[in-house]
């Protein structure tokens, strides 16, 4: 179990952190990085124990760059992970509730999304306000966090921002796509569609609850969303 646990669950990035690079000093920033994961067995053990998924050491992509690899469970709090589907952003999600009207966006237009944030075991870290509380979640300690407005197909100068930097992450951004109006979807979170930036949202406004999802954003989470409405892109006069 702690063999396992190597891959590290916790601060192994700091808030807004980018991983080693390949370059330059590489070898040694890899090998602190590896020696701080290796502290952190014991934490990853117990995190196994709660049903938290672990990862398997970092590996480079096609630039050289470091970024971790999250073991995709068969199970979790709901069920099979195989129930899920593969969304038009090509991201795994499972319909909760089939929304209806016109599906979720035309190029320029925002999505108006309430959400939650759940770990493997069920475990909610935090939720909006405007989220559906589950039973014993009524009272749910500190203030919630916001509903989230944003652009899924952004345009930028009436072009898409393909691969831009997003204010939001990429897991929700591409997840609610084709979705319709009050439909609610679970989507399945990687490591790499979630938090690569410090300030991305989803974020919850407690600090309690946003250092508990920082000790777990290199896990696998699950994200609920609640597509309220969208707002038609404007109209060029």
């Amino acid at each position: 179990l702690a063999a396992a646990a190597l891959g590290g669950v916790g601060r192994a990035f700091g808030a807004g952190e980018p991983p080693p690079s390949a370059g330059g000093g590489a070898s040694e920033a890899l090998a602190e990085r590896l020696s701080r994961r290796q502290t952190l067995a014991l934490n990853g053990a117990v995190a196994a124990g709660l049903g938290i998924s672990l990862l398997l050491p970092e590996r480079a992509d096609a630039g050289g760059n470091f970024e971790p690899v999250a073991v995709v469970p068969t199970t979790y709090f709901g069920g099979n992970v195989s129930d899920f589907s593969e969304s038009e952003g090509g991201i795994r999600v499972l319909e909760l509730r089939e929304g209806q009207g016109e599906s979720c966006c035309a190029e320029g237009a925002e999505a108006l999304v309430e959400w939650s944030i759940r770990l493997r075991n069920g475990l909610t870290i935090d939720a909006s306000a405007g989220f559906p509380r589950r039973s014993g979640e009524a009272d749910m300690a500190g203030t919630p966090g916001p509903a989230l407005r944003f652009a899924a197909r952004p345009l930028v100068y009436g072009i898409r921002g393909v691969g831009m930097r997003s204010d939001i992450i990429e897991a929700v951004r591409e997840g609610v796509l084709g979705m319709r109006p009050n439909g609610v979807r679970r989507i399945l979170t990687l490591p790499k569609l979630g938090w690569r930036y410090a300030d991305q949202q989803p974020m919850p406004a407690d600090e309690d609850r946003r250092s508990m999802l920082v000790d777990n954003k290199l896990s696998v989470l699950f994200i609920e969303v609640k597509l309220v409405g969208v707002q038609p892109p404007p109209v060029d006069t």
